[in-house]
């Protein structure tokens, strides 16, 4: 019998309904009020019939939930169960969890620590006080427009790697507070570069505030964003930029642990 690692990848066929199956899940992560039927079949162009048995098949096995029998298809927990397990392994989380802690503890504010993915932030550590209920999961995707740490990635990129990204997402409102106008965001970010961190004031979640530092990669680019998160009360005009001084401190201890950890496995490579 011919053994596995025998076969002739280039020989074997694709399943057609998995990558069928992969476009459905990234898309709808991509959107955090979910989508319907017919939006899904508009925007993939998977024949209707075809793409409700896939819908139906991964509702049933928790990858998709529905906010009611007819309601539209959200991300389920398995799913995010399945990306906290492997935002688990990573490399940088690892690295950063105990300047995560040491931040909470100084702050007593939930902290986040989060990297960019095709246009969007995905969160991949968290760290909250005790007793304080977590308002996000791992493996979240948010928005760079309406949040602390999207802004504090944005302010640093490219001009034009920045301005197809925002081509190909529209500035969606969460609330009132959301900046939805090109030109304000672009004002936002200048005012990020220039205070060193950028600020999330009811722009996400009605009630609460968020600030972030760019985790700043050898090239100068930011590798991830790190964030604190409290209520209006907790983080106010009076106490920002004692918070936004923590941030940039605790963000550059990241970035000088990956670099040592990147000259570690050179040296060991070596």
């Amino acid at each position: 019998m011919q053994s596995a690692e025998a076969i002739d990848d280039r020989k074997t066929p694709s399943l057609p309904s998995v990558p069928r199956a992969l476009e459905i899940l990234e898309h709808v992560a991509g959107s955090p009020s979910g989508l319907s039927l017919t939006q899904l079949t508009r925007a993939l162009g998977i024949p209707r019939s075809t793409l409700y048995c896939l819908l139906l098949t991964l509702e049933r096995t928790g990858y998709l939930q529905r906010t009611s029998a007819r309601g539209r298809f959200q991300s389920g927990a398995r799913l995010l169960e399945l990306s906290g397990k492997a935002l688990a392994g990573s490399g940088m989380r690892e690295i950063a969890t105990p300047v995560l802690r040491n931040l909470m503890q100084r702050t007593r504010l939930t902290v986040h620590l989060a990297v960019l993915d095709r246009n969007q932030i995905t969160i991949i550590g968290q760290v909250g006080p005790p007793g304080i209920r977590l308002m996000t999961t791992l493996g979240q995707r948010m928005e760079l427009h309406s949040t602390a740490l999207g802004k504090a990635i944005a302010a640093w990129l490219d001009d034009g790697r920045l301005s197809e990204m925002m081509r190909e997402r529209a500035l969606a409102p969460h609330n009132d507070h959301t900046i939805v106008s090109p030109r304000r965001l672009a004002d936002e970010l200048t005012a990020t570069r220039q205070r060193g961190y950028a600020i999330d004031d009811e722009e996400n979640t009605i009630g609460y505030r968020c600030l972030a530092a760019p985790v700043r990669d050898v090239p100068n680019m930011p590798a991830a964003a790190l964030s604190v998160m409290g209520t209006t009360a907790q983080i106010c005009e009076e106490n920002a930029t004692q918070l936004g001084s923590e941030l940039t401190l605790a963000a550059g201890r990241i970035r000088d642990l990956l670099a040592g950890s990147r000259e570690s496995k050179k040296q060991n490579h070596s």
